[in-house]
């Protein structure tokens, strides 16, 4: 698995270096969170907005997630990638209720999409899920205007 992410790392680095922009690879702000304004639930445990500000709904014919491993790419699992237009979800901390949502300590931004223009599948993905991993190319870069940011090595599995 370790050679499958360090992979998919040069992947990403050789399309930046296409775009001149290896240097920012990683964002200064890079791995901090901003957590504490309304306390969410999801699969159980407690979250608040901006504690994972990484994480994006991926959608597509199904639904799924990722991360913000670059202002334009997300990794997630490859049966979440089809061949139908594809989309990325980024800042929705409260999804069942559409729009910005408001607390005596703040507010929380309206959550956007992005198309996705390029995907990548893991050459050995089968259908028995090996090497199911895969990575979405935004068509444009991530906003800083909604509170998200990239997932850095950090906040990753040891």
């Amino acid at each position: 698995m370790k050679f499958i992410a360090a992979g998919l790392a040069l992947l990403v680095c050789s399309i930046q270096l296409g775009e001149g922009a290896l240097g920012n690879l990683l964002d200064s702000s890079c791995g901090t969170t901003r957590a504490g304004l309304i306390p969410l639930v999801t699969g159980g445990a407690s979250a608040a907005p901006f504690s994972n500000p990484w994480m994006v709904k991926v959608i597509g014919a199904k639904l799924c997630g990722g991360s913000l491993i670059t202002s334009r790419f997300v990794l997630t699992a490859a049966h979440c990638i089809v061949t139908t237009h594809m989309r990325v979800r980024l800042g929705d901390y409260y999804t069942r209720f559409p729009g910005t949502i408001c607390s005596p300590s703040g507010c929380v931004p309206t959550a956007y999409e992005l198309a996705v223009d390029t995907k990548i599948v893991h050459a050995d993905f089968n259908a028995y899920l090996d090497n199911d991993i895969g990575l979405l190319r935004m068509e444009a870069s991530s906003s800083t205007q909604v509170m998200t940011q990239v997932m850095d090595s950090a906040a990753r599995a040891p």
